[in-house]
């Protein structure tokens, strides 16, 4: 299981609003298999502002469409431990 710790950069258009967001956090989860397939777990949440200030928080649904490089700090944890 993998877990959304930090992201940074800018979105376009999320929420079918026009224009360059800022991320202020992104928010999820998601399955990595042992082929390396990576599967999203649950909806994701993103919150965003835009140059008038405009805050946006809402369900990923669909796709984010990088407006700038955007970094994604991600961690993962063993679903099943034997510790």
């Amino acid at each position: 299981m993998g877990s959304i710790l930090s992201a940074t950069g800018s979105v376009l258009h999320p929420n079918s609003n026009e224009g360059s967001y800022k991320i202020n956090y992104l928010l999820g989860r998601f399955i990595i298999f042992e082929d390396g397939h990576v599967q999203q777990h649950e909806s994701w949440t993103i919150s965003c502002v835009g140059s008038s200030c405009l805050v946006i928080t809402n369900e990923v649904n669909g796709r984010l469409i990088a407006a700038e490089p955007v970094q994604v700090i991600v961690g993962t944890f063993p679903i099943n431990s034997s510790t």
